[in-house]
């Protein structure tokens, strides 16, 4: 598979390039440091897939790294969450992934931490929070590099969103501010395209407690190869897997495991 990109990249056409092909050919040094720094092959097998899809739009190509069966962030062959975890969950709509978290761990965890904007899936999220007596906290704030207000469309779905086009104002914060005092073990993000800013807020957490983190980079074109080096920049010693969860190009999610 990787030769097959070497040579796609290699015979493309500058003149007959279509913009999909022309930022992969960019990349492709990004390309190959990702390849490279893949643990495994069924990562590795991803990353290929998505890009073959990406070059000739054949939902095909993503069959075969497709399996249902396993759950999305906290994939046991990677990292095996327990009870002795902190999390923090970043986008966390309305307790969807609380849910997966709880029945993991029969309903008990050393600490949850939510941040969600919407204040619909807010308050079903809190609701949930507060009927399991969950030890940490459940902010009403997006996540972002530092603190502030940004424009935000609250859909009161998974589709909610940091975006200059939204209706109303919400705050935002760093994880690095809201969390300081606090002990991180694992970070999910899935919040429509604000990785990138939530991550450098979460800078010394990620460098200090060197937590597993489970981030989704499909939401931005250039994402799936920006995540990784934004993260690797950090200097703090991980072992990285890829795994796709849909049938299409959405839900692939970057995971980083401390050595």
């Amino acid at each position: 598979m990787f030769s097959y990109f070497v040579n796609s990249f290699i015979s493309f056409d500058a003149h007959s390039m279509t913009d999909t092909s022309n930022v992969l050919l960019q990349k492709f040094s990004n390309y190959v440091d990702l390849f490279n720094s893949l643990e495994d092959t069924a990562s590795k097998e991803v990353l290929d897939s998505l890009l073959r899809y990406r070059l000739n739009f054949d939902e095909n190509e993503l069959k075969n790294v497709y399996n249902p069966s396993c759950i999305q962030y906290f994939e046991s062959d990677i990292y095996q969450i327990s009870t002795k975890d902190s999390i923090v969950d970043c986008g966390a709509f309305d307790g969807d992934t609380l849910a997966t978290v709880l029945r993991l761990t029969n309903e008990k965890l050393r600490n949850y931490y939510a941040f969600e904007p919407d204040k619909e899936n807010y308050n079903e999220l809190k609701n949930k929070a507060i009927k399991y007596q969950l030890p940490g906290s459940i902010y009403q704030l997006g996540c972002w590099s530092a603190k502030t207000q940004l424009t935000f469309a609250d859909s009161g779905t998974t589709s909610s969103q940091i975006t200059e086009s939204g209706s109303i104002k919400v705050d935002v914060t760093s994880l690095d501010i809201e969390l300081k005092d606090k002990d991180v073990t694992f970070i999910k993000m899935d919040i429509e395209g604000a990785e990138i800013e939530a991550l450098k807020g979460a800078k010394n957490i990620i460098q200090n407690q060197k937590p597993v983190l489970a981030i989704c980079v499909y939401h931005k074109f250039n994402d799936i190869f920006d995540i990784p080096e934004l993260v690797k920049s950090f200097g703090v010693d991980y072992k990285y897997y890829l795994r796709h969860y849909t049938k299409d190009v959405r839900e692939t999610v970057l995971y980083a495991v401390p050595v």
